[in-house]
């Protein structure tokens, strides 16, 4: 991605820093991330140890009815709403980024999504709004391809994902697109109970501690999609 897609994208947009990845939407997961420029601490502030998304900017894109760009200056903090999102107003202002522009794209599930921020961007230009719209699809592609894909380093690999049952894949299926116990229980015929039974062995099985890393790493390794 770095050598083929990314000097084209600096011509096409012109920026400072550059960050990109690929994460489940319910609950937002990160899966595997390119980092260009942006400083490794602040970029690690982003992602939670287990794959949550701690950015407010890419919140903000999530929870839009209508998939636009969204652009941030330092100076407003609009998006700020918990401690969290103190801190990472801080980490900006103390790597001097100033403004960020941000955009992504849902695959055709609408179970997992890429994202995109720039750094150094004039905010106020609505060409950039244009010019993201349109590139934004080609970078999903390029960014969801195998050949450009590298395991992040709170993801291990998954040893005993060929010993989820059949109904432990179609839990974890229904827990991908964000549907509460009580709501599995009711789809498939079962207890709430045997619900939480089963998200507690297919969580085992994959090595994870939250839904949402199962759900990232499940995605990742195409256990579920």
């Amino acid at each position: 991605f770095q050598s083929v897609v990314y000097p084209a994208l600096q011509k096409l947009l012109p920026h400072q820093h550059f960050i990109g990845g690929v994460a489940a939407v319910k609950p937002a997961s990160i899966t595997h991330t390119v980092n260009i420029g942006f400083p490794k601490t602040y970029a690690n502030q982003q992602i939670g140890s287990d794959g949550s998304v701690r950015s407010p900017l890419i919140r903000s894109w999530l929870n839009q009815r209508v998939r636009h760009p969204v652009f941030f200056d330092v100076r407003e903090e609009a998006l700020i709403q918990t401690i969290t999102d103190r801190a990472w107003i801080t980490a900006l202002r103390s790597q001097q980024i100033s403004t960020l522009a941000a955009h992504g794209q849902l695959d055709v599930s609408g179970v997992g999504m890429s994202y995109f921020c720039f750094s150094g961007m004039d905010v106020c230009d609505t060409s950039i709004s244009t010019t993201l719209k349109s590139v934004v699809p080609h970078l999903h592609i390029a960014i969801s391809h195998p050949q450009f894909r590298r395991q992040p380093h709170h993801d291990q690999p998954i040893k005993k994902a060929s010993t989820l049952s059949i109904r432990e894949k179609e839990v974890l299926n229904l827990v991908s697109i964000g549907k509460t116990n009580g709501e599995i229980a009711d789809i498939l015929g079962i207890s709430a109970w045997t619900v939480k039974i089963h998200v507690k062995n297919f969580m085992t099985k994959l090595d994870v501690s939250t839904r949402g890393h199962a759900v990232a790493k499940a995605l990742r390794h195409g256990v579920v999609g």
